[in-house]
């Protein structure tokens, strides 16, 4: 494939997982539960592990069901927490994804030093590598984003309302439960098709970067939706022109830097500027 070639599918593929990735997150601000991505991100890969070990194959197809149950879990085991334990989400979220994770380091140096074949390049999952991917996996996760997209654009009255004011929305008849549930359904398939591009420890700030922006610039919330999008493609741009103008520089890593960049610097500018914001 030609270097022009790669580099179209990596920008195809990353911008379509950063939009769908930015409008989630968006959704996590707004229900004040933005760690669940960095929880569900951790806890993907006992799932990935198992799945290889299992049908040793690295394509997404065959890691994804696993990865989507130990992720999903992982988040189940964070409530539970939570819930019975009284403890503090932030500590809980902690917990769950510090022994997830844990369980899933154990999984892959099982993998490589136990003698299973075909492990080489599953290390990119925990970095990230966007160059190696396969076009047939990038169209793959673009259909699930443009799927998740289609989510966001048809059922976002009734998810912006519920998260908006719980009360009001069972008042008029809408299952906040039923929001959760699609929100964090949303949540694992954008971390899910994203860690092969991000990596587990990297994916999280696809989420929630994007989102601080917006919340530094933006005052209305309906103009976020256009915002993040917007910010999360301009970090994908350069990321992925950064990776191509230099040699050995990783797509994925470098367009967490450009979203910390702009987290940062918005900050820095509303500390400077704070009367005028």
């Amino acid at each position: 494939m030609s270097e022009f070639a790669t580099i179209f599918w990596v920008l195809a593929g990353l911008t379509l997982m950063g939009m769908a990735s930015a409008w989630t997150g968006l959704l996590l601000s707004l229900k004040g539960d933005v760690l669940s991505g960095d929880v569900i991100a951790h806890g993907v890969l006992p799932g990935i592990a198992l799945s290889f070990i299992g049908f040793e194959s690295k394509e997404i197809y065959y890691l994804m069901p696993g990865a989507l149950l130990s992720g999903w879990l992982t988040l189940e085991a964070r409530d539970w927490l939570v819930r019975q334990a009284g403890i503090r989400s932030d500590t809980a979220s902690a917990m769950a994804l510090s022994v997830s994770y844990g369980l899933g380091i154990v999984g892959m140096s099982y993998i490589r030093y136990g003698g299973k074949g075909s492990q080489s390049g599953l290390d990119r999952f925990l970095f990230g590598s966007a160059a190696t991917i396969l076009p047939e996996e990038i169209l793959f996760s673009s259909l699930l984003m443009v799927l998740i997209l289609g989510i966001i654009l048809f059922k976002w009255k009734e998810i912006f309302l519920i998260y908006f004011d719980k009360d009001w929305a069972r008042a008029v008849g809408f299952n906040p439960n039923r929001a959760d549930r699609l929100l964090t359904l949303m949540t694992l398939i954008c971390v899910v098709t994203g860690i092969q591009m991000a990596g587990v420890v990297l994916m999280s700030s696809f989420l929630i970067a994007p989102a601080v922006v917006a919340s530094i610039f933006v005052r209305h919330f309906y103009q976020r939706v256009f915002f993040v999008a917007l910010v999360s493609a301009v970090a994908v741009f350069a990321g992925s022109w950064t990776s191509a103008f230099f040699s050995n520089m990783p797509t994925g890593p470098w367009v967490v830097v450009y979203l910390s960049l702009m987290a940062f610097g918005g900050m820095v500018w509303r500390r400077i500027f704070r009367h005028s914001v």
